[in-house]
């Protein structure tokens, strides 16, 4: 299990899908260990991390992003649903 959280975080950094070093990414993940993962790998990835909460409505989080100027955004299924 500790080999694929290091993963995760190893694929965020690693495809950065364009996102240069100071860019904004939200992290919108319940708290579980994926979310540490993908906070390790924005800050591998040079970037600059956004947590949001996991409980946010739809309108709260897209404030938030546009407020936050968030160039990707990390999510779980639950969240794609937004």
């Amino acid at each position: 299990m500790a080999s694929s959280r290091k993963d995760k975080g190893h694929c965020i950094a690693s495809d950065t899908r364009g996102v240069s070093k100071g860019d904004r990414i939200a992290i919108i993940l319940e708290n579980r260990h994926e979310w540490c993962a993908s906070y390790l790998g924005v800050l591998m990835a040079g970037a600059i991390a956004v947590p949001m909460d996991a409980q946010l409505g739809a309108n709260e989080v897209r404030n938030l992003l546009y407020d936050s100027g968030a160039v990707l955004v990390v999510h779980s299924d639950r969240q794609r649903q937004m």
